[in-house]
């Protein structure tokens, strides 16, 4: 089947500086073809497309794309449908800041997403996704990640190169580990990872200066590095149902800035919860010893 990238390259022929593709999506070299005849080009491709899809869903998608294609949006939502895969041809759509793609059926994101170096907002929330395309990190301006309720085991270590990223929801997982380049994150505020398969945070976690939350929640979460001390700016930390003891709770006892503490279920004993409340009178903190 013809796709919308070699149909491109048909209707402007081959008179002009045709279109480049790269491996990784649509790259296009528009001198001297004018920006309104590469608007027109572009929608033609998608009238192809659509045209030659046979899945409806996906049909559906790429309708949508055209539509945002069409009147140059910098937002585009696909949500609730049945559709497994992403059309290739979401790589033309490179002046979008906000992307939402929930509760679909996605198990995987085509590398053309990594086109999208505009985008600020990438919302995946809901689908069926066991990995992140490594183009992620092309995302260098992308504020908001938020990926969870999906089939996540593992990060890619391209994770580390969104450095404006501020939030970052990737709870309902079956994460194991992070990478080191988690640490990379330094304008990260809010980062949820509750009801994963952690067993253990990477002492990178603790170059995370400007943290303010920090969601564990049901994770079988050993212990907690040294470096968690670190994180001066955090006011809630949620360790429900972790596997944490007194020790780790030492670790805790600098953050002067900690407002809420989660602790209920886990390993902690009352001694314990004492001399934190003690170091940290400042902090509402919630266990099975003090309520």
């Amino acid at each position: 089947m013809t796709n919308a990238y070699q149909v491109l390259r048909l209707i402007v022929g081959f008179s002009i500086p045709f279109l480049l593709f790269a491996s990784t999506g649509c790259t296009v070299t528009s001198n001297p073809v004018t920006a309104k005849s590469d608007h027109t080009v572009a929608l033609a491709a998608f009238d192809h497309a659509i045209e030659n899809e046979g899945d409806s869903a996906a049909k559906t998608s790429l309708q949508k794309m055209r539509v945002c294609h069409q009147h140059k949006s910098k937002e585009l939502e696909i949500y609730e449908s049945e559709m497994e895969a992403l059309p290739h041809e979401i790589g033309m759509l490179t002046k979008l800041e906000d992307l939402g793609l929930y509760y679909n059926e996605l198990n995987t994101l085509p590398p053309e997403i990594g086109n999208l170096e505009n985008l600020k907002v990438l919302y995946l929330k809901g689908n069926q996704l066991a990995t992140l395309p490594p183009e992620i990190g092309k995302f260098k301006k992308l504020t908001d990640l938020a990926a969870h309720e999906n089939n996540l085991t593992a990060l890619p270590p391209e994770i580390g190169e969104l450095t404006y990223l501020e939030d970052l929801l990737l709870g309902r997982n079956q994460i194991g580990s992070l990478p080191k380049e988690i640490g990379n994150l330094m304008n990260l505020e809010w980062l949820n990872l509750g009801e994963n398969d952690i067993e253990a945070l990477p002492p990178e976690i603790g170059k995370l200066s400007n943290l303010t939350s920090l969601n564990l929640i049901w994770n079988p979460l050993k212990s907690l590095p040294l470096e968690i001390r670190n994180l001066s700016k955090l006011k809630t930390l949620i360790l429900y149902r972790t596997h944490i003891t007194d020790a780790d709770l030492e670790h805790l006892k600098s953050l002067k800035n900690l407002k809420e503490l989660y602790i209920v279920k886990t390993k902690v004993t009352r001694g314990g919860v004492e001399s934190l409340q003690a170091a940290l009178p400042n902090c509402n903190i919630n266990s099975d010893h003090l309520r």
